[in-house]
């Protein structure tokens, strides 16, 4: 068949070779079932294959869902646990009334140690993300040991203040007076900068909050194997198909209960008590005067505290900041009450150790106590001292 004798006008299609008519036709056919399928299956097919998508991103969210509700007594009462601790950790930061009396307790602290302050100014409050950063500028001066227990009493407060950018600078004393302080006491005075931050909480200004233990309005499951505790009522959803039934319940057998790390409940931590006796001053030399020190030392009978003893609380404040409120008696042991300078209440008999002095409580009665100390007179250099606190006639 030669293809060039052929009159391709398709008004003489009539003409044309069986061949070229049968492949004529299967192409017209093709075209005309191309353009049906366009037309009336190509978006339904698109809309199926959203669709099974949509089937199977829920499938996927439902076993994701069930995994959380088959452990949700065990999220519950871990929650339980993390808020008992944050509430624990929220009340050691001080409400919006009690910042200014804790900055007040601040300055107190440095004045008891001896300190005199040159600055101190609140700085612009940070927010993040449920509380305020209250930073304050301060700069104080004072010897070396002076500055540790500050640093030391600043860790007791009963509200969080934390201290950050220290720096030591040694002054030399500008009066005549400090200067006779300064050769008199052999001390090197410093200045201390520094930013003490404390806190305050961020409220909230919904304080309608979801009750995250109320499952009442959760449906419960017992059909499906799960049991939820509070929950309101059996489900009543019906699903007509069991293809789904199915894979629902495959879903469901690939969720086991999970073990969520254990919440350990919040310990509590120790501050640091800086005892400065006994301890050098670094920014001092050791020269001549230290060991003659040590032959005055000798002189005297070898007097020393015993720095292995473990310190007890109240060795944390200078003795004039204690006040002896009362006595009560146990068991035949008669105790005295002290209250510290921040209103707080200890019980103490003979035996125990007061004050910054080593002060060795020897007697109590109604009216006093009367107390052993050790005071370092110079480097190196301890003496025997007697001390008393006297009955308080304060009722606060």
């Amino acid at each position: 068949m030669n293809l060039s004798e052929i009159d391709w006008d398709l008004n003489s299609a009539g003409r044309w070779p069986l061949p070229i008519k049968m492949s004529a036709g299967i192409l017209v056919m093709l075209l005309i079932m191309g353009g049906w399928h366009y037309q009336f299956t190509y978006d339904k097919e698109i809309e199926l294959d959203k669709s099974t998508q949509e089937v199977n991103d829920a499938l996927l969210k439902y076993k994701i869902s069930w995994g959380k509700v088959v452990n949700l007594n065990l999220y519950q009462e871990n929650y339980k646990k993390i808020e008992a601790a944050l509430k624990v950790m929220m009340n050691l930061i001080p409400t919006q009334a009690e910042v200014p009396s804790l900055l007040v307790d601040i300055s107190k602290a440095g004045l008891a140690n001896g300190l005199e302050f040159e600055l101190f100014k609140p700085i612009n409050e940070i927010k993040r993300d449920n509380i305020i950063e209250l930073p304050n500028s301060i700069t104080v001066v004072g010897e070396y040991h002076q500055l540790g227990d500050f640093l030391s009493d600043l860790a007791i407060l009963p509200r969080i203040v934390n201290i950050k950018d220290i720096s030591l600078v040694a002054q030399k004393a500008a009066r005549k007076a400090d200067k006779k302080k300064f050769r008199k006491t052999n001390k090197m005075t410093l200045v201390m900068r520094a930013t003490l931050i404390t806190y305050q909480e961020l409220l909230s200004e919904d304080d309608a909050k979801e009750d995250i233990f109320d499952n009442s309005k959760m449906v419960c499951l017992q059909k499906e194997g799960l049991t939820i505790k509070g929950c309101k009522g059996p489900s009543t959803v019906v699903i007509p198909y069991p293809d789904l039934i199915a894979k629902l319940k495959e879903n469901r057998s690939y969720t086991i209960k999970k073990n969520l790390p254990v919440v350990k409940d919040m310990k509590d931590v120790e501050p640091f008590t800086y005892v400065s006796i006994g301890l050098r001053d670094p920014f001092i030399e050791i020269s001549q005067n230290t060991r003659n020190n040590k032959n005055a030392a000798a002189a005297t009978g070898g007097i020393k505290p015993d720095f292995n003893r473990k310190q007890e609380p109240l060795e944390a404040y200078a003795l004039d900041t204690l006040r002896m409120v009362g006595t009560v008696d146990l068991k035949g042991v008669l105790w005295a009450l002290i209250r510290n300078n921040e209103g707080a209440i200890f019980r103490v008999k003979v035996g125990n150790y007061i004050g910054k002095n080593h002060g060795h409580i020897i007697s109590i009665t109604d009216k006093k106590i009367e107390l052993d100390e050790i005071i370092e007179e110079s480097e190196g250099v301890w003496v025997a001292n007697k001390a008393a606190i006297g009955l308080s006639e304060s009722k606060q």
